[in-house]
């Protein structure tokens, strides 16, 4: 998202986090996020942003494409968006992050908010070129050494995924060839 933004860890996700950490749940599971158009003033306060349990106004959902464990304490979360299923465009001014814990209770863990001058633009498909959207997300999740971290399987790749996947084959390809 375009300008200043808040980030922030539901209440629901910060306590997924602390059952992890307390061994009392085995593993985050990011499962899928939202795009909405919600009206937001900039000036909502951190724990405001903590109690929504939903975003205000969800407009499309996708798969989580990507998560990665950066280091101890951060994993990193690629959000691919497409517009193929949007019919009328919007400004994204949300973006929520879903996870469940080995529960099976899927949650509202973590939630983005655009500045309301500077929000992105999901276009309408126009039944020619699709668009698309992708975020890079970075989670705290604390000593990442006791939190498995999955993610569903089925989300959008990126042209810059199949591109780094077909520099790998192709060097794989010539190391196999050479021997």
């Amino acid at each position: 998202m375009l300008g200043n933004y808040k980030k922030v860890l539901t209440a629901a996700g910060s306590a997924l986090h602390a059952k992890c950490l307390a061994g009392t749940s085995s593993s985050i599971e990011f499962t899928r996020f939202q795009l909405g158009n919600g009206t937001y003033t900039g000036t909502e306060s951190t724990e405001a942003l903590a109690a929504m349990v939903a975003l205000k106004s969800a407009k499309s959902t996708f798969p989580v494409t990507k998560a990665e464990v950066v280091n101890n304490a951060t994993c990193k979360l690629t959000l691919n968006a497409s517009n193929l299923e949007v019919t009328e465009g919007y400004y994204v001014t949300e973006v929520g992050v879903f996870a469940k814990g080995s529960d099976g209770n899927e949650i509202l863990y973590s939630i983005t908010v655009a500045d309301p001058e500077h929000p992105d633009w999901m276009p309408a498909y126009n039944n020619v070129a699709p668009g698309s959207l992708r975020y890079i997300d970075y989670m705290s999740v604390g000593n990442a050494s006791s939190i498995t971290i999955k993610v569903s399987p089925g989300g959008l790749v990126s042209i810059e995924d199949f591109e780094e996947l077909e520099v790998r084959v192709t060097a794989l390809e010539e190391a196999s060839a050479g021997m």
